[in-house]
C-alpha cells in the first residue's frame, strides 16, 4: 500500500472538519432575531387536533366571549382614568388584533404596571390583565403575549374616543375628569388597581395536572 498523497490528505482533513463543524444528524438554529419577536401567523402553522381527554380543561383563548372591555389608566400622583370600550364594532375590531404568540403559566412580575385591562365576557368569569411591556399582558395565573398591533390599535381607540392622547404603555400624565375612584393599593401612594373582578381560572393550560 503506498503512502498517501498530499492532495488525499488535504481532502481527508477537510472531510474531518466538515464533521466536527457539522456533525451528522444535527442542524444549527438560525440566527435570526426576527423570528423569536416575529413568529408566523398561525394560519400558517400546522396544529395537530387536542386530544378528546383535554375537552373543557384546555382554552386556547383566554379573551373568546369579550363583550366589552375596561381600561384603567395609571397616574403617578393622582387617581386613575378609568375607559370603556363598548361599541361591538370596537371590541371586535380590537380582538382581532389580539393575537397570542405564547402563554406562560404560574409566572408574575413584581413591577406595577401603567394600566390594568378587564375583558368583561358574556357566561364566563372576566379576564383582568395588566399591560407589560415586552408585548405581555399580566393575569393571576401567568403571561400572555401577544403581538404589538393589539396595544398600538387600542391606543388610537382611545384617543380617538377620549379626544385626547392616550398611551397605555405609560403612566398618564392627565386624569380624565370625572374618573371613577378605585380601590388603593396599601403603603403605594397613586398607584391603585381595579376592585376585585372575577378571576380567569381557565388560561389555556392551566387546568391541567
Amino acid at each position: 500500500m503506498g503512502m498517501p498523497t498530499t492532495k488525499t490528505v488535504v481532502v481527508r482533513t477537510l472531510m474531518i472538519l466538515g464533521l466536527l463543524t457539522n456533525p451528522v444528524g444535527c442542524s444549527r438554529p438560525t440566527n435570526n432575531p426576527t423570528v423569536a419577536t416575529n413568529p408566523p401567523d398561525e394560519e400558517l402553522l400546522s396544529r395537530p387536533p387536542l386530544p378528546e381527554e383535554w375537552a373543557g380543561r384546555w382554552q386556547p383563548d383566554p379573551f373568546a366571549g369579550t363583550e366589552w372591555i375596561q381600561v384603567q389608566h395609571q397616574a403617578r400622583c393622582s387617581g386613575p382614568a378609568n375607559y370603556s370600550i363598548k361599541g361591538e364594532k370596537a371590541v371586535a375590531s380590537l380582538l382581532r388584533e389580539l393575537k397570542i404568540t405564547a402563554i406562560h403559566n404560574d409566572i408574575a412580575r413584581g413591577n406595577i404596571p401603567p394600566a390594568f385591562l378587564t375583558f368583561h365576557k358574556k357566561g364566563a368569569p372576566d379576564l383582568w390583565c395588566t399591560v407589560e411591556k415586552g408585548q405581555c399582558l399580566g393575569t393571576r395565573e401567568g403571561e400572555i403575549y401577544i403581538r404589538d398591533g393589539f396595544i398600538k390599535a387600542l391606543n388610537e381607540q382611545l384617543t380617538a374616543q377620549e379626544k385626547h392622547v392616550v398611551n397605555v404603555m405609560e403612566f398618564s400624565s392627565s386624569v380624565k375628569k370625572g374618573a371613577k375612584e378605585a380601590t388603593s393599593l396599601p403603603g403605594i401612594a397613586g398607584i391603585t388597581r381595579p376592585r376585585s373582578p372575577g378571576s380567569a381560572s381557565s388560561m389555556a393550560g392551566r387546568m391541567l395536572s
